[in-house]
């Protein structure tokens, strides 16, 4: 088959994901980087249909039961991690209070720190929705990529907290 069989053939069927694989496939095979290009978007939107089936299957589940959040703390906590080396800030300037505490409610894009590498800075997101309860890395130490640097639990009762059902 040539491209324009390829590009014939999706005019006509539309959104068809083997299809397109089957294209991006062929792109790749004549080193092509539409191709690779083209399979990074087919993954992208698959998981991003994972990621909703998940998170309603997900929802049905904390409806039809009970949250035992301990638990669920403990076999898989939520930690937030040292992107890159550098230097760790837990305030925008040092006399300024840190961004977050233990027993502080954040969201997800909470910003937790700053990495200062090569004399840029990085603000560092909680990544997660929860309340801080451990905060591993002092202001100022020297961090590696991968260091643990924010531990963040489920509340209790999410309710309260304005995330959860």
């Amino acid at each position: 088959m040539d491209e324009q069989s390829f590009l014939d053939r999706l005019r006509e069927c539309g959104d068809d994901i083997v299809l397109l694989r089957e294209y991006a496939a062929w792109l790749t095979a004549r080193k092509d980087d539409r191709g690779n290009h083209l399979a990074a978007e087919l993954d992208v939107y698959d998981a991003e249909i994972r990621l909703a089936n998940a998170a309603g299957e997900l929802a049905d589940f904390r409806k039809r039961r009970p949250q035992d959040f301990e638990w669920l703390n403990t076999v898989l906590p939520m930690i937030t991690k040292v992107p890159l080396d550098g230097i760790f800030y837990s305030s925008r300037e040092p006399d300024s209070p840190p961004y977050v505490r233990p027993g502080m409610f954040c969201s997800r894009d909470t910003v937790v720190g700053i990495i200062e590498a090569q004399k840029v800075f990085h603000h560092v997101a909680a990544g997660h929705n929860g309340v801080v309860s451990d905060i591993f890395v002092e202001n100022g130490a020297s961090v590696s990529a991968g260091d643990l640097l924010v531990k963040i639990i489920r509340p209790q009762n999410p309710h309260d907290t304005g995330f959860g059902s």
